[in-house]
């Protein structure tokens, strides 16, 4: 693991953007056949807890 202080090496409102339109075109790549999507790392999780919070847990 490693850690970086990105305002360091640019400006943390730039980089921000950047990774937000980095998302928004992978999010818009076609999917593949039987897929759900591109998912960005913890989205899945999140999303599972927002239709937990919603809906329940199923048992």
């Amino acid at each position: 693991m490693a850690a970086f202080n990105v305002a360091a090496f640019r400006p943390l409102d730039e980089f921000k953007k950047d990774v937000a339109e980095f998302a928004r075109h992978m999010k818009s790549a076609a999917r593949s056949d039987g897929s759900s999507g591109v998912f960005y790392p913890g989205e899945i999780g999140y999303l599972r807890e927002q239709e937990r919070t919603a809906n329940g847990i199923e048992i």
